[in-house]
């Protein structure tokens, strides 16, 4: 807000995207706990707390993982899902390349609040809509039937740069 330019009419055309079958994992624990699950359906079997040292690949892609005490592990589809660890594995991978959105495990302050009347009936599916604005570094997402969480997206605070989604570069 101590920017000059924070109360300044827009300079360029404003708009928003709108994806009614878009969505959001609001807890990577339970997600990552369904893929196991269902994995495990198929046959799939777990070493936990195992540390991954390398991970195979053969015609440029993804094949397996060595294990630190030797042991390969061979598989149609390796799932990352490394949590705070996901990037060291991308590199393990030499994944990630490619990527236009960067990967680091970071904390994020959030408010809970109540959400108001009606809010969860606006997105048509009793869901409610997520909001974000890039330009302020804010954004809102319904938190179960009654309640909002109110966070940011990365704005520059503490010593974190801001990192806009889109390219213009402007705040």
């Amino acid at each position: 807000m101590d920017d000059d330019e924070f109360f300044a009419d827009a300079s360029a055309r404003l708009g928003a995207l709108h994806t009614p079958d878009g969505g959001f994992v609001d807890d990577p624990q339970l997600a990552a706990h369904n893929l196991a699950t269902a994995a495990q359906r198929h046959g799939a079997a777990f070493r936990w707390k195992t540390p991954v040292t390398a991970v195979m690949r053969r015609g440029g892609r993804v094949r397996g993982v060595c294990l630190k005490d030797g042991t390969e592990l061979s598989a149609g589809v390796v799932v990352n899902a490394a949590g705070p660890w996901s990037g060291q594995l991308n590199r393990l991978a030499e994944a990630g390349g490619d990527f236009t959105v960067g990967l680091r495990p970071l904390r994020q302050e959030v408010h809970l609040v109540a959400a108001p009347a009606g809010y969860h009936d606006a997105g048509g599916d009793g869901g409610g809509p997520v909001l974000a604005d890039m330009d302020l570094g804010t954004s809102i997402r319904p938190e179960g039937r009654e309640f909002l969480l109110v966070g940011g997206t990365e704005p520059e605070c503490e010593g974190v740069p801001f990192r806009p989604w889109r390219s213009s570069g402007r705040r």
